[in-house]
């Protein structure tokens, strides 16, 4: 299909690694302008907001194991972290 442009950003709910990477696919211009348009469930800023307040210290915890923050930076050691947690039966080769 080749490359195409961002028109429509899809936020399904409060979760930080499900809006937190939006300035990966466009820009805060962008939306400005209209050129992309933000698309969140009624109520989205409120529920980022109370997450944050309530449970910010557990969901930044658990991100910090979930991206990697605490992985042996070695690259070997990550890529095959990586591969056996997308291939479950690795670990038995």
């Amino acid at each position: 299909l080749g490359a195409r442009p961002v028109k429509a950003v899809i936020y399904t709910h409060s979760h930080a690694d499900h809006f937190g990477g939006i300035l990966g696919v466009t820009t805060a211009e962008e939306v400005e302008r209209g050129q992309v348009r933000i698309i969140a469930p009624e109520g989205f800023l409120e529920e980022v907001v109370n997450e944050n307040v309530i449970a910010g210290a557990a969901m930044a915890r658990r991100a910090m194991y979930q991206f990697g923050l605490f992985w042996i930076q070695d690259l070997r050691v990550t890529l095959i972290m990586v591969w056996v947690k997308h291939c479950p039966l690795a670990h038995l080769a």
